[in-house]
């Protein structure tokens, strides 16, 4: 199976077949509330009101996105063009075009062929059929190492679990050992998380800082606009450490903004407080869009 979720952080919305390289032909694909209202930004995280299956929002199970969406490593992104053409998402029961098929990825592409070649990953035949992703597939013998110059014929980063590295180190997130070897992410891995001990350097331990933030108590991004506490969002960041954007609760009926009735931060109650930063932006953003504003906030782009 492709590692998606696992690749998502460090991709970014990364499209398939690159995500050996870190390239993207889905750059805008997950987008969250910016650190000042009215100003969104693009980030792995599609923030906790982003409903799965949704434009810009994360798959749901088995990878489901709503009609005329495609996931792309578990995002669900709009492809500008006819549903069921080539690199178009497939058609109803998985109709495509003359001489097309609709993959496993619910891509219209070429019958035969593979659209996620020399990304690093073997897909066949989860993905692809037989033969037609030569290279990710080349190396096949466990606990060889099959790369050019290191003992095989099969091209750099195809075998790095046998190699003996890692593609994926110092990225924050310990890569052991589904996507790389034991010992060669040291860094990511060096921490115990939520054990409730702080292993950071010069906060009792000897990792490196950002591996242990949850038991050292703090947040790598507070005040972004995206409550980032794992007890209200499932996030990244423990309780209280991204207080002023974990304030106000949001879709509760009760507006908490400062000047509106409230204590919290302007933009942090959007919803409950009946406006919507992004309107206008010819991009829906009411629940049956990114469901980041509530009803009627944004009815130009929601008609």
């Amino acid at each position: 199976m492709r590692p998606w979720l696992a690749l998502v952080p460090l991709l970014a919305c990364t499209a398939p077949g690159d995500s050996a390289t870190g390239s993207s032909d889905a750059s805008d694909a997950s987008t969250s509330a910016g650190t000042t209202a009215g100003e969104p930004t693009t980030t792995a995280s599609t923030g906790p009101t982003c409903p799965s299956g949704q434009e810009n929002c994360p798959c749901g199970d088995d990878l489901a996105c709503a009609d005329d969406l495609v996931c792309v490593f578990a995002v669900c992104i709009a492809l500008d063009c006819e549903p069921g053409s080539d690199g178009c998402v497939c058609g109803p029961e998985a109709a495509c075009g003359p001489d097309l098929a609709c993959n496993s990825g619910n891509l219209c592409r070429p019958d035969g062929q593979c659209p996620y070649t020399d990304d690093g990953s073997c897909d066949v035949p989860e993905f692809c059929p037989a033969g037609s992703d030569v290279n990710d597939c080349c190396a096949t013998q466990a606990g060889v190492c099959e790369e050019f110059g290191m003992g095989g014929d099969c091209p750099p980063g195809t075998d790095m679990f046998d190699c003996g590295y890692c593609i994926y180190t110092d990225d924050g997130g310990c890569d052991e050992p589904d996507l790389c070897a034991p010992g060669t992410d040291k860094n990511d891995c060096c921490a115990s998380i939520e054990d409730g001990v702080c292993d950071e350097m010069g906060m009792g331990g000897q990792c490196p800082q950002g591996s242990d933030m949850f038991d050292c108590g703090y947040c790598p991004t507070p005040e972004d606009g995206v409550c980032d506490e794992i007890e209200d969002s499932d996030g990244l960041c423990p309780p209280g450490s991204d207080a002023v954007d974990c304030c106000a609760h949001p879709k509760d009926g009760v507006c908490e903004e400062m000047g509106m009735g409230g204590m919290c931060p302007p933009g942090s109650d959007i919803w409950d407080c009946g406006y919507c930063p992004w309107a206008d932006d010819n991009q829906c953003d009411e629940p049956e869009g990114t469901d980041l504003c509530g009803e009627g906030s944004d009815p130009k782009d929601c008609p």
